[in-house]
This record gives structure tokens, sequence and C-alpha cells, in this order.
């Protein structure tokens, strides 16, 4: 059934759905057919004017040539575009492929400089202390030190300096300075304190 085009629809064809419907009431040059318009749907006054100045209609004449066709209107403007349609389902997954071959190892870069040195870590905790030791075997007994006085080697000088400083004089030269480097006088008492005599201090007791 010949329509009108849609406004945003019919894209390429509309020119065709118009002249489809306009061929309905005019002819190929524009001009209205002569059944278009029946006299029925005219006014009264325009049948009774039509109708004294043509009088009765005759005959419908042989329905001439058809005339030729008129040139291809311009295409219209093409349509707004129609919604998106709704996206598919996703396809399955497919199987996944084999792994390639692992590539030859490249030549190894040059090295790089060294870099700076980072700032001291703060020191840990102390370990907890190990275990002691077991105790060595006791080594052997050395030799029985001399008992005597005269059996003691490098032992310092002691003389027995007599009462007055004249005695103490001619002993120490007796002695002689080579080797003493310190003089000192005492009491036995005195003496026999000194856990560790000197070998350079010439001692003298005086009582």
């Amino acid at each position: 059934m010949p329509r009108l085009p849609q406004p945003g629809g019919d894209s390429g064809n509309w020119g065709q759905i118009l002249n489809d419907y306009l061929s309905q009431s005019h002819n190929n040059d524009g001009t209205f057919k002569d059944s278009s318009i029946p006299e029925a749907a005219l006014s009264a006054p325009v049948q009774t004017k039509l109708n004294a100045v043509a009088g009765p209609t005759g005959p419908t004449g042989a329905t001439g040539a058809t005339g030729a066709v008129g040139p291809t209107g311009a295409t219209g403007a093409t349509g707004s575009q129609g919604a998106t349609g709704a996206t598919g389902a996703a396809g399955s997954i497919g199987a996944t492929g084999s792994a390639g071959a692992v590539g030859a190892t490249g030549p190894a870069g040059a090295t790089g400089p060294t870099g700076a040195t980072g700032p001291q870590g703060t020191a840990g905790t102390a370990g907890a202390v190990g275990a002691t030791g077991a105790t060595g075997a006791t080594g052997a007994t050395g030799a029985a030190g001399t008992t005597s006085w005269l059996g003691i080697t490098d032992k310092p000088a002691v003389i027995a300096a007599g009462a007055t400083a004249a005695d103490a004089r001619t002993a120490v030269s007796a002695v002689g300075s080579a080797t003493v480097a310190t003089i000192w006088t005492g009491s036995q008492v005195a003496y026999d304190a000194i856990v560790t005599k000197d070998g350079t201090t010439l001692y003298v007791i005086t009582s």
C-alpha cells in the first residue's frame, strides 16, 4: 500500500516510496490525474459551476501513452543510525597453544659500576656466651726450684751495708755500678715484703 516515507527511516529507498505515494494522484509531469479528485469530493458551489460550464461528463477517452519517466530526484539525507544491538554471548575460550622453544641466552651485559656503600646498619644484639670448653690436660710438673739464696740465678744484688754510711758506700763499691739503676734501702722485713725483686735495683738492708 502506498505511504509516505518514515522520518529517520527508509534509508536508501525513501525517494521511491515518495514517488509511489505521489503517483496515486499525479501524472509524471506533475499534473493531477483526471480521476484523482472525484466530483463528490468537491463543494456544492464548485460542482454547480463546473457542470454549468462544462456540461455533462462525456465518456472517458482512451488512455494516452505513458509519458517519459522524469529524472530521479536527489538522494535524501541519510537517516539516523539505529540503536546498537545487544552484545552476543562470549564464545568459549580456545585451547592453550603449546609453549614455544626457549630462545638462546644472549651475551652477558657489562658489569655496572659499584654502587655507593650504604650506611652501616645498627649493631645487632650480642650473642649468648658459648659454653665453657672442657679443661685441658694438666701439663707436666716442672723441675724443682732451688731452695737456697745462693742457688737463685740473676738475683738482685743484696749486701749487708753495715751500720754506717761509710760501710754502705764500701758495699756498693764492691758490687759495681754497671748493672745498678736504683738503690733501695730498708729493713729485712720490708725487703721480704717485696714480692718481685728488680734485677737493676741494689737492695741495701740496713737492719
